[in-house]
């Protein structure tokens, strides 16, 4: 069976109003998926709830296999960030949380056959995610995307450009096999987007990426599309009442995902 994430007729509220209501998508292995939609309607919710970031009120998230490696890259302002570059790839790959749910069961295992299992597991874990070679990565990326090479430099004492080529340095170099993208343009000059449109296009899995706005890079890089408005559903590709497809190769197929206003504090 082919890896895939899934969510199925998954309803969420927060601050007790409706955010989703009966939300189903599946993301194959090859799947461009484009979520449009203006800010507030529950494109970060939806990817929060694929991420395993929040529990959903009702439906639920299939992961399979189990070990699906599920990357979210989220908005984040990295003007204050008191990361250093080092840090920043770590956390954005995986890897730093990997390495520190494998120390914690190294911390904890013992003897116990099953807790040592555990501990492998995680350890295999943090290298498929690319542990073992990530600085040596990391630097080329850097080379690559004209940001600075010192891993011990903080992110905030780049510029306002340098921080976002360094986000689209670490997108370029994830080992996830399905990687959720919120408004991955910000930020980004043409050059940029050019750049982002090739890392999407070149991904080895599938990838879900949220938008306010329709652009060009996003009919380019994304095999169906869905705009998404409070309380209404409408198709944008491809014809309306038709199911979208998540992956121009393998056939898994989405609805189009359903939502609701959300609190006044809710992110998009």
């Amino acid at each position: 069976m082919p890896a895939q994430l899934s969510a199925r007729r998954v309803s969420v509220s927060l601050a007790g109003r409706p955010v989703l209501s009966s939300v189903s998508i599946a993301v194959g292995p090859a799947s461009r998926v484009g979520l449009l939609g203006r800010n507030g309607v529950g494109k970060t919710t939806l990817l929060r709830v694929l991420s395993g970031g929040i529990v959903p009120d009702s439906g639920r998230v299939v992961r399979a296999p189990e070990d699906l490696r599920v990357g979210h890259l989220e908005q984040e302002p990295l003007a204050g960030s008191g990361e250093t570059l080092g840090e920043l790839f770590a956390r954005r790959t995986g890897v730093a949380a990997a390495i520190a749910e494998a120390d914690e069961r190294a911390r904890t295992m013992g003897e116990d056959l099953a807790r040592i299992q555990r501990y492998t597991d995680a350890l295999a874990r943090a290298d498929a995610l690319g542990a073992h070679d990530l600085d040596a990565r990391a630097r080329q990326a850097c080379a690559r995307y004209a940001v600075p090479d010192d891993l011990g430099r903080t992110v905030a004492t780049l510029s306002g450009g340098q921080r976002a080529r360094a986000a689209l340095a670490t997108m370029s170099i994830v080992r996830f096999d399905v990687l959720l993208l919120d408004e991955p343009t910000n930020d980004l000059d043409l050059d940029g987007l050019a750049e982002l449109e090739r890392i999407v296009t070149g991904f080895d899995g599938g990838i879900v990426v949220v938008s306010h706005d329709r652009a060009s890079w996003i009919d380019a890089s994304t095999a169906s599309s869905s705009s998404i408005r409070s309380r209404t559903r409408r198709r944008s590709s491809p014809e309306p009442g038709a199911t979208t497809s998540a992956s121009g190769t393998s056939g898994a197929n989405s609805n189009v995902p359903r939502t609701n206003e959300p609190a006044p504090s809710e992110r998009a």
